[in-house]
C-alpha cells in the first residue's frame, strides 16, 4: 500500500494514497458486452448504450481487463472494467 505523509504541528500521520485521491464517480454494473475486434490481439467492445471501448490492458491477480472510451482523444474519461463475458465497472461519464 503506498503510504503519503501528513505533517502535523506535532505528529506525523500516515494516511493511504487511496484516500487522498479524489472522488472517481463509478457504478458496479453486470451487463453483457459485444467483442467486435477486428483482428487478433485487439480488443474492441460496444456496451449497451452503444459506446466503443479499446485500449485495453490486464489487470494484476484479477483477469480482469480495463478498456477505456474510444474517444479518449477528444477528452473523454470514461473507462470499463470487463471479464471474459461481462461489464464489471463503468468509471466516469462519457462527456459526447
Amino acid at each position: 500500500m503506498i503510504l503519503d505523509l501528513i505533517a502535523g504541528p506535532q505528529q506525523v500521520v500516515a494516511v493511504p494514497y487511496i484516500q487522498m485521491l479524489p472522488e472517481i464517480e463509478s457504478r458496479d454494473v453486470r451487463e453483457p458486452y459485444t467483442d467486435v475486434s477486428l483482428r487478433a490481439g485487439s480488443k474492441i467492445i460496444v456496451d449497451s448504450d452503444g459506446y466503443r471501448y479499446s485500449s485495453g490492458y490486464k489487470l494484476q491477480n484479477t483477469g480482469k481487463t480495463c478498456l477505456r472510451c474510444n474517444k479518449k482523444n477528444k477528452g473523454c474519461r470514461a473507462y470499463i472494467v470487463v471479464d471474459d463475458q461481462f461489464i464489471l465497472t463503468k468509471v466516469h461519464s462519457h462527456n459526447h
